[in-house]
Parts: structure tokens; C-alpha cells; sequence
């Protein structure tokens, strides 16, 4: 049960930020394009209503007040580093130029530019260590597990599990070594 929701813990980390939060939920995410720059139209794609549903998508259901931060700086950095056309070619947006409600599996490129603009705005190993708390209900060592999930993977190791959980390969080897050192860190910072 652990190895399979690492990976999903993962993918949660990657594209809905940590949620649960008591705060009010995300604008929706449905909404990015408008009637009067619709792209079937010929306008252009509405940027700021881009950004504002990647926000949406990242910070996830129920955002905390931190959540929608990073969500927000998230989009930024992905609008910043992406074009509405890449980002429709990968999925990430439909035909009319709208923020998907579910991501699907990225492409390499895409996948490696979405980690790039969330690397600008949220430290993996702290998200995790977050959620950690969450699941555990506040009985891990934060400090500890983020600790000990950068002693036991590289920069390069982390990146790759990240990629490779958004391109929906959750059987490479980077995912399994982040699932055990995930699953190992955890275990130790409980029994603390």
C-alpha cells in the first residue's frame, strides 16, 4: 500500500500542492479563456485567465492561504517558461485555450519545464514534508524527514522522480527510489 501512494503522493505534490486546507477553495480552474479573446474566435489566448487557472490547478481543492501563494508563483514561472501553445500541445490547456481540470501525463519536455517553474517556487522536500504532517496527522519530525529525504536522493534524483511521476511512469527507477527513501525517511521520523 505504501509503494503505491508514494507515487500518488508524489503526483498530489507536483500538481495540486499540499491542499487540506480550512481555507476557501481554488477559483476553477475550467475558466481560462474568455469569450472575447477565444482562440476559435482568432483572438489570442487569454493569458492572465491562464495563469489564474494554473494557480487553480496547482494549489489544488481546498488551498491554504500557502497553497494558493505557491500556486500563483507557480503559474508565473510556467507561463514565464512555456507558451499557451506548448501548453495546449501537452494537455495541459484543451482547444479553447482552457486550464484542464485533471493533468494528464506530460510529455518529457513539458514535464521537465513544469518542474523547472515549480523548482522557482516550492521546495519539493518541504512540500513533502508537509504533506507528511498532514497524513500523519502532525506525528512525524518534519525537520527530520526533510533531513533525511536529502541525505538519501540527490537534486538529479529528486528532479527525475518528478519528471518521470508526471509523464505517468510510475514504475521508473527514479520513483522507486524516491517511494523508498519517502517510505524510509518516513518510518524513521515517526519512531522519533
Amino acid at each position: 500500500m505504501t509503494r503505491l501512494l508514494a507515487p500518488l503522493l508524489l503526483l498530489v505534490l507536483l500538481v495540486g500542492g499540499c491542499g487540506g486546507g480550512d481555507d476557501a477553495p481554488a477559483t476553477p480552474a475550467a475558466s481560462a479563456a474568455s469569450p472575447a479573446s477565444s482562440p476559435a474566435d482568432g483572438g489570442g489566448a487569454d493569458r492572465e485567465a491562464i495563469r489564474t487557472g494554473l494557480a487553480a490547478l496547482f494549489a489544488g481543492d481546498h488551498p491554504s492561504a500557502q497553497d494558493r501563494e505557491d500556486g500563483a508563483c507557480f503559474a508565473r514561472e510556467l507561463a514565464a517558461r512555456a507558451t499557451p501553445e506548448q501548453l495546449r500541445d501537452a494537455g495541459v490547456l484543451d482547444a479553447s485555450y482552457a486550464v484542464v481540470t485533471t493533468l494528464p501525463a506530460l510529455p518529457e519536455p513539458m514535464a521537465e519545464t513544469w518542474v523547472d517553474a515549480q523548482a522557482g517556487c516550492v521546495d519539493l522536500v518541504d512540500a513533502s514534508a508537509r504533506a507528511q504532517a498532514k497524513v500523519t496527522h502532525g506525528a512525524i519530525d518534519t525537520e527530520g524527514y526533510a533531513a533525511c529525504l536529502r541525505d538519501a536522493l540527490s537534486d538529479d534524483e529528486l528532479r527525475a522522480a518528478q519528471v518521470a511521476t508526471l509523464e505517468g511512469d510510475f514504475g521508473a527507477a527514479a520513483v522507486e527510489r524516491f517511494t523508498q527513501a519517502q517510505t524510509s525517511c518516513a518510518r524513521e521520523s515517526l519512531s522519533r
